[in-house]
């Protein structure tokens, strides 16, 4: 549970005390390594007596001790490799529910923060002391832009003195990046004045305790710590999980035993304290959305004795032999020092006895050299004497010299930098060089690889961050990997966590829609490798050497070999190689991107409004078909009916004329029949009528059946017709021109 505020300031100093001396002797260590890698002729920090104290300027000089610090330009070497190969962080979905676009997004506001803080100089120090110490840090903290403004931004700021003022909890060094740590804290030295304008109290010191005031400044100390609450875990109807405090009359899933889904479980409050010594409560409190402890730990190696934990630097591993150099290099040169004024060779009877000012032999033992040095050629019976005599300089003093080369291999290989590629044997190959690089890049590659840990650490606190900061309506500044920049607008309302802004062009510039309760899990990747000017320098030898060698990729790709190579007034010179390509290579200028992307959606919805009206436009003429083919239809069923009518009229004229001829000739019939019974006598008169009468009755009943026949026939085809009606077919589709066109096709 979490505590009460005094007892916060009573636990917190219990805290400070464990932490400050669970890393006491290894700061004892890397504190000596520090001093000692910035050790030179004025501070002497590379001779010390028995008890840790440098010896005195006088002392030195007396003693004629040299300097030759070799440990340093050591760790210089790792410190400048790393600035030239900045690990960079890369944010990835985590989980099904993150969005790609989303972790983009994220990513680019993170680096933009890291532009406006000058994260640089606080990994860059951060390195600088893991390299010589093996500890060093760097702060993410949300503090006001200005004194004038209300809101909080994340900064990142470097810690110019981790082994004095970061005190972590033990248990981080269970983690390789210290991401275990559950309460840490940060000593920082202000002004009495500004603290009491700022918190309305004058800082003393606690009990017993008097470090935390001095004459004109106190101590403030940062204190974050995890509280751990206990909770219930819920799976939610909507597919979601969360915790039962924070999702109150939230409507739970229901699982195969029928009962809610959830479990109990524990969960993590993160809080922020200012103490001041002397108080008994926080002058400052207010929860953490950082989700770790945000003095982001830098480390080089690290091992652990008795519980007690080691961290050293590439200086504790060449500090003997830089001793080693150095005591023979002023041995060394002590020797060539005396050897410089031999020793003269005489009789004690030819040193002459003359007054003071012609003394030639004590004006040279003091240091002058006189231009005559006299002398007694004999002595006083006459005996001759021989002349004085120079003694023969010793030889160069090369056992010192050669052991300072020995040891300097020695210090080369403890620290696993080699020779440079430039102090290979001559005539190397570019293979050899690359290689020797190689081996001594890989011998201090944990370096490198552990910011990396660190800056994966510190890029998970930043999308904790960005999800407590990013407030409904803010318009956020982003910034793409060359340094560009766009803008995001925050929309907690929306139903995804992703949209692009439906006009990129409107006064605010925004090109992303943001929705930060919705990221879900995003995951931190890092890659370690040339940075982008590096990058964009190699691509441009690369492209000029294509280009020297096919001169139509020149041509064709100009204004792409302009832009990596990062000349001055770079756009001038990109616009005027697009201006120069062919034209379907060249691109509307202005604008940029988002104006082509615009003008091809306005494309687009022209063509989705055109398509939109011809198939209004087929609907309608085929509306107008479907009438001309029903008042088709009404006709020909008219028509129709027309040809039965006339068909009947003309079988009944056909009948009336049939049954009349049947008429005639049944009274014909009727006639011959008298005729026969009143002319029996004369039987020539009789068969004579009959020759007559004969071809003219077959010519009446052909005809009478000819029509007929003709009648029935006609009947048929008019009941046929009536019986299958004809179909009519209406088939349309685009001509050459594009232009809908329909056919009528009847069977």
């Amino acid at each position: 549970m979490a505590a009460d505020k005094q007892s916060i300031v009573t636990i917190a100093r219990k805290r400070y005390d464990e932490a400050k001396e669970f890393w006491a002797e290894s700061r004892r260590l890397s504190k000596q390594a520090i001093a000692f890698s910035f050790g030179d002729t004025f501070n002497g920090n590379q001779y010390l007596d028995m008890y840790g104290r440098t010896y005195d300027q006088a002392r030195r000089e007396r003693e004629g001790l040299l300097t030759i610090n070799i440990t340093d330009p050591a760790c210089k070497k790792i410190v400048n490799s790393v600035r030239m190969n900045r690990p960079q962080a890369k944010v990835m979905p985590g989980d099904s529910a993150a969005d790609q676009s989303a972790a983009e997004v994220v990513e680019k506001w993170s680096r933009a923060v890291k532009s406006k803080s000058n994260a640089d100089d606080a990994t860059d120090t951060a390195v600088d002391f893991q390299v010589r110490g093996g500890e060093g840090y760097y702060e993410i903290c949300l503090d006001y832009d200005s004194p004038d403004s209300f809101d909080k931004t994340v900064q990142i700021k470097p810690i110019k003195n981790p082994l004095d003022s970061i005190f972590l909890d033990p248990m981080s060094i269970h983690s390789v990046d210290g991401s275990s740590a559950k309460w840490g804290f940060m000593k920082e030295e202000a002004r009495k004045d500004t603290v009491e304008l700022e918190y309305g109290v004058d800082p003393t010191s606690w009990e017993n305790d008097g470090t935390w005031v001095m004459k004109d400044t106190c101590i403030i100390a940062k204190y974050y710590y995890c509280d751990t609450v206990k909770d219930k875990l819920q799976q939610y109807a909507d597919g979601g999980t969360g915790y039962k405090s924070e999702n109150e009359g939230r409507e739970l899933a229901i699982g195969d035993d029928g009962k809610p889904m959830e479990r109990t479980t524990y969960r993590e409050e993160w809080h922020y304290c200012v103490l001041l010594g002397g108080e008994d409560e926080p002058v400052h409190k207010e929860p953490w959305a950082g989700g770790l402890v945000p003095f982001c730990p830098v480390w080089g190696q690290m091992y652990i004795e008795n519980g007690v934990p080691y961290l050293k630097g590439e200086a504790h591993n060449i500090i003997d032999q830089n001793r080693v150099i150095n005591y023979m290099a002023s041995k060394g040169v002590e020797s060539i020092a005396k050897q410089e004024s031999p020793n003269w060779s005489v009789a004690v009877e030819a040193v002459p006895v003359v007054d003071a000012s012609k003394d030639t032999w004590r004006m040279m033992a003091d240091g002058r050299n006189p231009l005559v040095l006299y002398h007694n050629a004999y002595t006083d019976d006459g005996r001759a004497l021989p002349p004085p005599r120079k003694e023969q300089p010793a030889m160069t003093p090369t056992a010192e010299f050669t052991a300072m080369q020995t040891f300097l291999e020695f210090a080369h290989n403890a620290s696993g930098q080699f020779s440079a590629p430039g102090e290979v044997a001559p005539g190397a190959s570019g293979k050899a060089m690359n290689a020797r690089q190689a081996q001594a890049d890989l011998s201090t590659f944990h370096y490198p690889d552990n910011l990396a840990r660190a800056l994966r650490y510190g890029e998970q606190i930043l999308i904790n961050l960005f999800k407590a900061v990013a407030k409904d309506g803010d318009i956020l500044r982003l910034q793409n990997v060359d340094g560009t920049e766009e803008k995001a607008q925050v929309n907690p309302t929306m139903e995804q966590p992703y949209a692009e802004a439906a006009n990129k062009q409107n006064a605010l510039g925004v090109k992303h829609i943001i929705n930060p309760d919705m990221l879900g899990k995003l995951d931190v990747v890092i890659s370690i490798g040339p940075s982008y000017q590096t990058q964009r320098q190699e691509n441009s030898e690369k492209l000029l050497d294509m280009a020297s060698k096919d001169p139509q990729m020149q041509q064709m790709y100009k204004d792409l070999i302009f832009k990596e190579m990062g000349l001055q007034d770079e756009q001038a010179w990109i616009a005027r190689a697009k201006k120069l390509l062919p034209p379907e290579l060249q691109d509307q200028e202005e604008g940029g991107e988002d104006q082509q992307k615009a003008q091809a959606q306005q494309q687009i919805q022209e063509m989705q409004n055109a398509l939109q009206g011809a198939e209004q436009h087929t609907q309608e003429m085929q509306a107008a078909l479907q009438g001309a083919e029903q008042h088709l239809k009404e006709l020909e069923q008219q028509n129709q009916d027309l040809q039965m009518k006339a068909a009947q009229s003309e079988a009944k004229a056909i009948t009336a004329t049939i049954q009349a001829k049947r008429q005639e000739l049944s009274m014909l019939e009727t006639k011959q029949q008298t005729g026969k019974e009143a002319e029996s006598p004369g039987e020539d008169s009789t068969e004579s009528g009959e020759e007559d009468m004969d071809p003219q009755m077959d010519e009446v009943i052909f005809k009478l059946e000819e029509q007929t026949r003709l009648l029935a026939q006609g009947q048929e085809a008019i009941a046929l017709s009536l019986a299958k009606p004809k179909t009519t077919r209406i088939v349309g589709g685009k001509n050459a021109d594009g232009i809908y066109e329909f056919t009528k096709i009847e069977g």
